[in-house]
């Protein structure tokens, strides 16, 4: 999904004939988005990352090698710490961590590099492993930006094309998450006008380590491995 993702968000921004940042930002519908923050976010540059390759791990116990998302460590808000997993059927992408996100309290918003060191986990397949090369090449990231008691988030994706960063203009890709109860949000998307199903995110590790409820359904979906991110040598 991630791959077709940033397949369609290029070929949208050939259709705008602008890239990203020199686009105006398309207004989202009250329907769609009740929630619609003004505060522009950091895009600067995403951070450099190692030399990074996947690496297989034990999906049994994930949490020991991604590092877990804890207010107090980073910022984030109590909302997000832990680790998660991305409820549906997809071939790539399956645990998300908010630990490695860099945390801007000004404007509510974590920096989340999708195609950074042990921030998000793939099943070790073959097609997980294509898929992620496209989100490494382009340093793929995640602006989270929340309200403010941190229960609603919107998520602008940006690219590095051509050494700038590319923010994905609204109409191009639209992505919200809403709190509904502890350890679950629910992830809106829309692509290209299209709204495509929601999915659950639910947490499986707590900031304590202690598993949630939920980690044993997620290993009935997971592969015995995954793939995580890692300095190339180590």
């Amino acid at each position: 999904m991630m791959r077709a993702l940033i397949k369609s968000t290029l070929f949208g921004l050939v259709l705008a004939g602008k890239a990203s940042a020199m686009a105006p930002a398309v207004s989202c519908s009250p329907e769609l988005c009740p929630w619609n923050f003004t505060t522009e976010v950091n895009t600067d540059l995403p951070r450099e990352q190692p030399n990074l390759v996947l690496q297989r791990f034990p999906s049994d116990g994930i949490e020991n090698h991604m590092p877990v998302g804890r207010t107090d460590e980073s910022g984030i808000p109590s909302t997000v710490e832990g680790i998660w997993w991305m409820n549906f059927n997809q071939p790539g992408d399956i645990l998300v961590t908010f630990g490695t996100a860099r945390w801007d309290s000004e404007t509510r918003t974590a920096e989340v590099p999708v195609y950074g060191e042990r921030t998000y986990s793939f099943h070790a397949t073959e097609t997980a492993a294509k898929s992620y090369a496209p989100l490494l090449k382009s340093r793929y990231t995640y602006y989270v930006q929340f309200n403010e008691d941190y229960t609603k988030a919107t998520i602008t994706p940006s690219l590095v094309v051509f050494g700038r960063q590319v923010r994905v203009p609204k109409a191009v890709a639209r992505f919200t998450m809403e709190l509904k109860s502890d350890g679950h949000w629910v992830r809106q998307t829309w692509v290209l006008g299209r709204r495509l199903p929601d999915y659950d995110l639910l947490r499986v590790v707590g900031p304590d380590l202690i598993r949630d409820a939920a980690y044993e359904d997620y290993l009935k979906v997971a592969e015995e491995e995954s793939y995580l991110a890692v300095p190339a040598g180590e």
